[in-house]
């Protein structure tokens, strides 16, 4: 449940399971380059101006805002922002030279940092709670950076370059690299990042050297975090990690949660809300069109996307048939249902909208995080979802928030059976009324009424 709370609130997004990595990587690239344009048409601003570090994520933020002020006809600015000696200096020159060459407009300046870095820790030194340790002075200079791109902006916008990856962990300077107007890779995990710059032909040395931060404080960014990069990607997709890795993230998400929030006042306090599901069941081809079709459905499936849309911090799971060829609900069987939803089939399969009209990657059907299959055994009928399973993380019931909100096929059978049972084992249940299809309208509004005197709240 933990990781599933922090995925809804870090957001990353990554290929969906109807996608190849190829189609997800040229639709993420066109998709930010496009906001970026948007942002900056919509402030007004005259264009970007981002710090080069000679590092992957600078270089592939560079890359996509050169799209998107070629795109636009407005300004690039980059700088590299030394202090002292730059080991990797020369990889910062030639990620700029790379990104010039997507727009040859750009502008490019090297301003040391050194004269105001030196200054503030002369003024410093000797001051009460100043602690000249690596920590304080490694995120002096990220802060210092923030304040000359800010004082050489003129206009511009402030592009940083956190990502998922980082974010998850709270990685980044608190008002250094952590303060800026625009965060175009935002949700990217580190994987993504490397791949999508190989696109824009970011350098050799660029995309083979260990990531690090170069503050002094660590040769390389996983020998600090003390947690690999391949393991936070997995984590952010859903994936199980290790105990004591999944241990490691989650305190670091729970340490740096200020980080990630707005300076905190009163009024965070009035919008606490509890945490809550979203549990669809069956919303599949054999339900929609098939051999069981339902009335509503597609309505219904319209209805549920929109829902999911207006409310993306929901935990969002879904349920499905998925019966062996001879299963005992089948009439050949002597069941009372026409073959359905058998395992292999197109009748399982959910339909194209859920996998491209959802805007949250996490909160699409993903087989090996939030899909859940019940009616799996040839000799018994499982109507409702709260035993289903899932081959990675298990039984539904374990997955579940005190809140639920129900919706999915059929009002009559499977949803009246999961909200029943999703009460009887202390549940708050809330049943979407729009979001339903149904045998027929008359079965739909007594089951409607069985569940709202067995303690259900009809929406």
């Amino acid at each position: 449940m933990i990781q599933r709370t922090i995925i809804n609130d870090i957001s990353p997004d990554f290929r969906r399971d109807n996608q190849t990595q190829a189609q997800y990587l040229n639709k993420k690239s066109e998709q930010i380059i496009d906001f970026v344009a948007r942002y900056m048409r919509g402030s007004g601003a005259r264009g970007i101006v981002l710090g080069v570090s000679g590092g992957i994520d600078s270089f592939l933020v560079g890359a996509l805002c050169a799209e998107a002020c070629k795109r636009e006809g407005t300004g690039l600015r980059m700088v590299i922002l030394p202090k002292g000696k730059q080991e990797d200096i020369a990889d910062a020159q030639e990620s700029v030279r790379k990104i010039r060459e997507i727009y040859p407009a750009a502008e490019d300046e090297t301003v040391p940092i050194d004269d105001a870095y030196n200054g503030a820790v002369v003024g410093l030194t000797g001051r009460s709670g100043f602690a000249a340790d690596v920590y304080t002075l490694g995120n002096l200079q990220p802060r210092i950076r923030m304040m000359y791109q800010y004082a050489l902006a003129g206009g511009m916008l402030v592009a940083g370059t956190d990502h998922a990856t980082e974010a998850v962990t709270g990685f980044y300077t608190k008002y250094g690299d952590g303060g800026t107007d625009i965060n175009p890779i935002q949700e990217l995990v580190k994987d993504d990042i490397y791949e999508m710059a190989a696109m824009y032909g970011a350098p050799k040395a660029v995309m083979e050297k260990q990531p690090a931060a170069g503050l002094g404080i660590s040769a390389d960014d996983e020998t600090e975090l003390g947690i690999s990069y391949g393991n936070l990607c997995a984590y952010l997709r859903g994936r199980p990690v290790d105990f004591d890795v999944r241990d490691k993230i989650e305190a670091a998400y729970f340490r740096s949660m200020h980080k990630r929030a707005m300076p905190a006042s009163l009024k965070d306090e009035y919008h606490i809300t509890e945490p809550f599901t979203f549990l669809l069941v069956d919303f599949i081809d054999s339900f929609l069109d098939g051999s069981l079709k339902c009335e509503h459905g597609w309505e219904a499936l319209e209805a549920t996307i929109r829902y999911i849309n207006l409310h993306p911090e929901g935990n969002v799971l879904y349920v499905r048939d998925c019966h062996p060829a001879g299963h005992c609900s089948f009439e050949e069987n002597g069941g009372i249902w026409p073959a359905h939803a058998v395992s292999g089939t197109k009748g399982m399969e959910f339909p194209e909208a859920l996998y491209t009209e959802i805007i949250k990657t996490s909160n699409t059907p993903l087989a090996d995080y939030n899909v859940f299959q019940k009616g799996m055994r040839q000799e018994h009928e499982q109507y409702s979802a709260y035993e289903s399973n899932n081959g990675v993380f298990g039984c539904l019931r374990h997955q579940l928030t005190k809140n639920v909100f129900v919706a999915g096929m059929a009002t009559e059978y499977c949803v009246l059976q999961t909200v029943k049972t999703l009460l009887e084992n202390g549940h708050h249940v809330h049943v979407l009324g729009d979001c339903l299809g149904y045998v027929n309208a008359q079965g739909h509004e007594k089951a409607l009424r069985q569940m709202e005197r067995a303690g259900a709240q009809i929406r």
